[in-house]
């Protein structure tokens, strides 16, 4: 008898385990209508003007997208952004734990007929507008505009974005992938001050910027900015004519790590007897010393003139090679860095690949014992180029 007692009590908790567990699942919920236009339609329903503004939605508008932000780190605060096949939303919501509900991935219908679309200093989103500004939907209120629908699945591919000019009206909104990117003061700086926004600068391979804007409540606000290259996902918004990126997490920034290999510091002995070359295409013009290389041009008459460097062998071992340089220069000249492994010296200018600072060069470039670069220069009167370093990296493994 006791052991039967044993038995059913037993059997009596695992049956309140189990339900207490189906408790814990929050159950898969399905929206009972359908979209009725896209985000591309109804964000034409306004045009951005020179100040703050805002036009109505037509009774009855329902979208449809895919949730693309995340409060859960803190950086995005009282908004989320979805988007669909033809374009991105924001959407203002005054919860300030938006998380737990709305996962990346997540496809939620708004029912936003009664709400408006407007723009915050040119960022377009939909919600309220309440004395003269942008207000968003009441978290009491949310339930009744924003519904789930399945469970949260992959996130949309993202836009990728090489440089400051791939950014266009159409990717504000959007999840985008900034490509073949480093961070100003990555290493040195924590993402944001304690108590105060902050810009962040992304550096892109074309060297063009990107306002990283890193809230000070984020949890990852004290953390430094990791050095190295890579890429960094985000939400891009925009302040005024000013483009910003938020992060959703720390994650969001996929660097490997660099180190700086000792920097090419120029002096007098660099050319000639240093291995430096210099080889006037047209024309005539010199470069001189105080401690970096310059050319300039005191002449009428246009010059092309080649500075060739000596074989860099030391890079044999390394991969993720790339450089930068300190430079200055007048901003008339036409300038170009450029490389090769088939220096010719009867053909000095032949053979050479244009390069841009701070691409990787491929490491079967790199890794040849007659690697070398070059700096072209070619310029009118009075132009002038100054190089004062050449800084090499390479990748941590």
């Amino acid at each position: 008898m006791n052991r039967m007692r044993f038995f059913l009590t037993v059997a009596a908790a695992l049956l309140f385990v189990a339900c207490n567990r189906e408790k814990d699942i929050a159950p898969e919920l399905h929206y009972a209508g359908q979209a009725n236009m896209t985000i591309a339609e109804l964000l034409e329903y306004h045009t951005v003007g020179s100040y703050d503004s805002f036009d109505s939605i037509p009774a009855g508008t329902v979208i449809t997208g895919i949730v693309t932000s995340s409060d859960q780190h803190g950086n995005c605060y009282k908004w989320m952004t979805i988007q669909d096949g033809t374009g991105a939303i924001k959407i203002k919501i005054d919860d300030s734990s938006l998380y737990p509900k709305y996962r990346i991935g997540q496809r939620v219908y708004v029912e936003c007929g009664n709400m408006v679309i407007g723009d915050y200093r040119k960022e377009v989103q939909i919600g309220y507008w309440i004395d003269g500004a942008m207000a968003g939907i009441s978290s009491s209120q949310e339930d009744l505009y924003i519904f789930r629908d399945g469970i949260p699945g992959a996130e949309p591919e993202p836009i990728i974005i090489n440089s400051a000019d791939d950014i266009t009206d159409a990717t504000y909104g959007h999840l985008v992938k900034i490509v073949n990117c480093s961070i100003k003061n990555g290493g040195i700086a924590t993402f944001s001050e304690p108590n105060a926004n902050t810009d962040r600068i992304i550096v892109m391979s074309d060297h063009s910027e990107l306002v990283m804007r890193n809230s000070s409540y984020a949890d990852f606000a004290q953390e430094i900015m990791p050095s190295g290259d890579g890429v960094i996902y985000g939400v891009l918004g925009r302040y005024n004519a000013t483009p910003q990126l938020y992060l959703r997490s720390a994650e969001d920034v996929q660097f490997i790590r660099t180190e700086s290999l000792p920097a090419f510091i120029p002096d007098e002995n660099s050319i000639g007897a240093g291995g430096w070359t210099v080889v006037n295409e047209e024309g005539w013009g010199y470069w001189t010393n105080h401690n970096s290389f310059k050319i300039y041009n005191p002449n009428v008459s246009p010059i092309n003139s080649w500075l060739v460097s000596p074989t860099f062998s030391n890079l044999q071992n390394r991969t993720g090679v790339y450089f930068t340089l300190s430079q200055e220069t007048d901003g008339t000249a036409v300038r170009a860095v450029k490389y090769t492994t088939q220096y010719d010296p009867a053909h000095p200018t032949d053979g050479w690949t244009d390069y841009t600072l701070g691409e990787v060069i491929p490491a079967e470039v790199t890794s040849n014992p007659n690697f070398r670069i070059a700096f072209q220069f070619n310029g009118g009167n009075g132009a002038w180029w100054q190089i004062k370093g050449i800084n090499f990296y390479a990748r941590v493994q």
